[in-house]
């Protein structure tokens, strides 16, 4: 196995004995559930000197693949909002983009110009996508200037789910919108969208036991 496959079963198996002990191991659930929201990303979490925290990416990212390859297959006028959970993330996206030399917006909760970014995507005809932190940017934002939407990560929530979509679906919206969820069979991001198409959070269920982890 590859070594993020290593750290995916050790990850799922820490997340699994936490989950046995219910509610009372909350914590440590949550920790091994996040790393494989990471890891699923492309990338994780781990301890660095003087207990800082360090992120590591991995050589090959799937996903970044994918982004790359739906802007690349969207009209010369077409933009995209590109949804991510982790701060991190949002690094991991523009680095790329950048290296591509497409044109790019950035919003997440250290943001200091969120207006000025917002103008940029909606004006900006180079501007073709803004890489949106989820719990910044999935509600009171207006962005039907834009009908593509790609969830490189996906919300642990139904309802941030649903505001999310709401962004470019919406009052003066007059082009089809796509939605984009990128997930590999058998993973973490594949159990959250079906989860929040069934209007509940994925850890929640996992911990009361009405939903278990394979």
């Amino acid at each position: 196995p590859t070594a993020m496959e290593g750290y995916v079963s050790r990850a799922a198996a820490d997340l699994i004995e936490a989950v046995r002990g219910g509610k009372s191991a909350y914590g440590k659930a949550e920790a091994s559930y996040m790393q494989l929201r990471q890891l699923a990303s492309g990338f994780m979490t781990v301890d660095g000197q003087n207990s800082s925290k360090v992120k590591v990416s991995f050589d090959n990212n799937p996903k970044l693949d994918l982004l790359e390859e739906k802007i690349d297959g969207m009209p010369l006028t077409g933009k995209m909002v590109v949804f991510h959970h982790f701060i991190y993330t949002n690094e991991l996206i523009s680095a790329r983009l950048t290296k591509l030399k497409i044109g790019h917006a950035r919003i997440w909760s250290g943001q200091r110009d969120v207006i000025g970014q917002l103008k940029k995507f909606r004006e900006d005809k180079k501007c073709r996508v803004l890489v949106l932190n989820d719990m910044s940017g999935s509600s009171s934002l207006n962005l039907q200037h834009a009908n593509f939407m790609f969830w490189f990560e996906q919300p642990d929530s139904p309802i941030t789910r649903q505001q999310g979509v709401k962004r470019i679906y919406r009052a003066g919206q007059t082009k089809p919108c796509f939605i984009i969820d990128p997930f590999m069979e058998g993973t973490v991001d594949e159990r959250i969208f079906y989860s929040n198409q069934q209007g509940k959070k994925l850890l929640d269920a996992l911990l009361k036991g009405t939903e278990k982890l394979k």
